[in-house]
């Protein structure tokens, strides 16, 4: 079975053969640790192992709804069901803190692509929305400093301004300041 391609063990797997599952999953595995640790941020809600338990239920999902049809690979489809799975868990999380509407900082006018919003996308271009996304947070990175980048990471993840500033030791005048900085940054590069 180790030279079977991905496609056929998912047609096994889904037809309820354990072996080709297990080999698939053993396949997936350093994906899906990628993709957690893509995902991380160090929130002690939610732990890296969290989010990798949580992008094998992603894995389990493609293999199930997996279609060749469509045109896209299985590996396409299962990065796109893993980051969905994390994705979704992490934003159940930040919805249950409530964040001031005037305190928010939109990335652009889209922010984060919506992966689920609309099934009839096809898989590339929902892998290619993500990765314009990380793309745009690299950028965010390359012009902030470490201060900034700090702060807007702990905003991103529901954080208050009091709770920003005890954390990294300092004032909320200057996390105001430093999330102002980094919308003027943002600003001029978009």
């Amino acid at each position: 079975m180790t030279d079977i391609c991905d496609e056929k063990l998912v047609s096994l797997a889904a037809g309820g053969d354990r072996a080709a599952f297990d080999k698939l999953a053993a396949r997936y595995i350093p994906v899906v640790a990628t993709r957690a640790s893509a995902f991380y941020e160090g929130d002690a809600e939610l732990s890296n192992e969290d989010l990798g338990q949580e992008g094998f239920i992603g894995l389990i999902d493609a293999v199930n709804r997996y279609d060749a049809g469509f045109g896209a690979s299985f590996r396409t489809f299962a990065v796109l069901c893993i980051d969905r799975r994390m994705k979704s868990v992490i934003k159940a999380k930040f919805r249950k803190k409530k964040i001031p509407k005037d305190s928010l900082v939109f990335l652009d006018d889209e922010d984060a692509p919506e992966i689920a919003a609309n099934e009839t996308d096809n898989p590339e271009n929902k892998v290619i929305a993500l990765d314009e996304h990380r793309h745009l947070r690299e950028r965010i990175r390359d012009c902030s400093s470490e201060f900034e980048w700090t702060v807007l990471n702990c905003f991103l993840n529901g954080m208050s301004y009091q709770s920003i500033a005890d954390r990294l030791k300092t004032n909320e005048k200057s996390v105001a300041n430093a999330l102002g900085r980094i919308r003027r940054k943002l600003t001029q590069q978009l």
